[in-house]
């Protein structure tokens, strides 16, 4: 910094020099004189700093702050925070001292978070990957049933089993057989494909399909989920299933087809599945509620 001037400045101070009070107001002048630039004509030289006392304001590089704290710049980084330890927070706080009363903008390694009252509340990744810890309102929805609080998708393993517990030896076709669901609040959409390489023996009573990733909701009684089972692939015995059910606080799927008279649907026996290799197969999708 070019040296500065100003008439009236104390000069040389020994340790322990105690200050008059006319030295003290002539120093504080001057500390103030550095700040808000002083007399450009004796250096050509501006503090970017500048004082506003008559309205309690700080301006950088701005002479009429308008706000408590005021920077104008031309670079679109203005602010910077470095801490010397993990994470760097900006702290806001209302009138509340009592320490619940404040939101934290921070910076973790490559992460923002959003903290309010003391717990982590929104997180966004280096990846750009958002994460919150309450329910997403849409359109400033208040009501908890226009709310999503909840959001899942992944994978599920369908296969056969018998209405009596007794089939065994059930080994999926691992090229086809697959399954995939995506859960918004309590409606899960379930996908999947399903076929067999063997059976060593299919049991008795009814060929149900199991291993849904979540059970049905009783929240009503008597109701059930059902879906057409599109597309016959792998060859069945006599009959292969035309549609799926799910019934209450289950994840196992009932089948059947309709046979073409007044008898109605009719649930598909084991008796209809092969134990022959490469068979069996049908593909669906089904979406019911949950209670999960």
């Amino acid at each position: 910094m070019a040296q500065q001037t100003f008439s009236g400045v104390p000069g040389d101070f020994s340790a322990g020099q105690v200050l008059t009070a006319a030295d003290m107001d002539k120093l504080r002048e001057f500390l103030l004189y550095l700040i808000k630039d002083g007399d450009e004509t004796d250096t050509g030289e501006v503090s970017p700093l500048i004082l506003d006392l008559a309205n309690d304001r700080i301006g950088i590089n701005e002479a009429t702050p308008v706000y408590p704290i005021h920077v104008s710049t031309n670079d679109n980084r203005p602010i910077g925070i470095v801490s010397s330890v993990a994470g760097s927070y900006l702290d806001m706080r209302d009138t509340d001292t009592s320490g619940e009363g404040y939101v934290s903008i921070g910076a973790v390694g490559n992460e923002l978070r959003l903290v309010a009252g003391g717990y982590l509340r929104a997180t966004v990744e280096a990846d750009g990957d958002v994460f919150i810890a309450g329910a997403l309102a849409l359109s400033g929805e208040t009501a908890a049933g226009n709310q999503l609080d909840d959001y899942e998708e992944g994978t599920w393993s369908p296969t056969y089993v018998s209405s009596n517990g007794d089939m065994t030896g059930v080994t999926v076709n691992a090229t086809y057989t697959e399954g995939q669901y995506q859960k918004v609040g309590r409606w899960v959409t379930c996908t999947f494909f399903l076929g067999t390489t063997a059976i060593s023996d299919v049991g008795t009573g009814y060929a149900w399909v199991s291993g849904f990733p979540f059970d049905k909701s009783n929240r009503r009684a008597y109701t059930r989920a059902s879906s057409s089972a599109a597309g016959v692939l792998h060859n069945f015995v006599t009959r292969g299933p035309e549609w799926i059910w799910l019934y209450d606080n289950g994840s196992t799927a009932y089948l059947s087809y309709f046979p073409g008279t007044a008898a109605g649907y009719v649930t598909l026996g084991v008796s209809n599945l092969s134990t022959a290799a490469s068979r069996n197969g049908f593909f669906a999708t089904v979406t019911y509620e949950t209670d999960d």
